[in-house]
């Protein structure tokens, strides 16, 4: 009974690792089928400790079992393009995004963080009206873009350079995502991102079509596209990104949920860039009081 049980798990996990490549073949033939194996994408690491377990049982009866061990290797082959990296540079630009949480009333830790990091742009999420007093008091980022909303989809983004040309994109769900020009040394377009959870077969839908259009090409200025994406790297949000000249920054490590340190969690905080850029650093950083992971992405032009 429990090599069954054991058969029927490594079964399940290895269908949860291989959903990356099954979505696109559903996403006009069943769309809500393509729905559903987006949202079982995300948990690649879950699977993957499923499947390592299972096969330890199995493999304790007849060794060949280990060569399934290959699989762990798909959720690396199935993420989207990671941004090359380099060690020169010439122009550089430090970003920190963080959902701060809506019910968090201390920005406190995120203040000694973006003290010790000194970001040259900050993008925070879930930004509420009890953020707003705060932030305002943080004089090394004169520039700043405050939406601060009672729900979940507030938004700021603040600036040591000078922003210009903002614009509030509203999707089609009524969710508010900002785009600004960054008057920096080498100007670029920044987006915080920040759409509504895939829990409907729409919400789904509205959030992948909506990071199409903003990586719709020509690219002619660099432009980073940061925040809280609710997909990660597996999703079919991320498909064809690299085509369309887009690139994660952020690692596969998991920053949803901060609970047990997120090693059940997912990788939803990313910083895309367009080819224009160079990756220098990228790292997650310290427990701030949200239940996000803020993310520290340092570029180069």
């Amino acid at each position: 009974m429990l090599k069954i049980l054991s058969i029927l798990l490594l079964l399940a996990s290895f269908l949860g690792l291989t959903s990356p490549l099954l979505t696109p073949l559903f996403t006009e033939s069943v769309p809500k089928l393509a729905w559903l194996l987006d949202l079982a994408s995300h948990w690649q690491w879950l699977y993957g400790l499923l499947l390592v377990l299972s096969i330890l049982f199995l493999a304790s009866q007849q060794k060949w079992w280990l060569l399934a061990l290959i699989t762990l290797a798909l959720p690396l082959v199935t993420a989207s393009p990671v941004l090359s990296s380099t060690t020169t540079h010439t122009h550089t630009f430090k970003i920190l995004s963080s959902n701060v949480y809506l019910d968090n009333p201390d920005l406190n830790r995120l203040k000694i963080l973006i003290d010790q990091e000194q970001p040259d742009v900050i993008v925070l999420l879930e930004f509420s009206p009890q953020h707003l007093a705060p932030v305002k008091t943080w004089t090394a980022y004169p520039h700043q873009i405050l939406q601060a909303r009672s729900g979940a989809f507030g938004m700021a983004i603040l600036s040591r350079f000078a922003l210009s040309e903002t614009q509030i994109i509203t999707d089609s769900l009524g969710i508010e995502h900002i785009r600004t020009q960054v008057q920096a040394s080498q100007p670029f377009q920044l987006v915080g991102f920040h759409p509504l959870p895939p829990v409907s077969e729409q919400a789904y839908r509205v959030r992948d079509q909506l990071l199409q259009d903003l990586t719709k090409p020509p690219h002619q200025q660099p432009r980073i596209i940061a925040g809280d994406f609710n997909a990660t790297p597996w999703s079919s949000a991320f498909q064809g990104l690299a085509k369309r000249g887009y690139y994660r920054s952020v690692s596969l490590l998991p920053t949803w949920p901060t609970k047990l340190r997120g090693i059940i969690g997912i990788p939803i905080d990313q910083v895309l860039a367009s080819s224009h850029w160079q990756l220098l650093t990228t790292r997650i950083g310290s427990n701030i009081g949200s239940d996000h992971y803020p993310i520290i992405v340092e570029l180069s032009l």
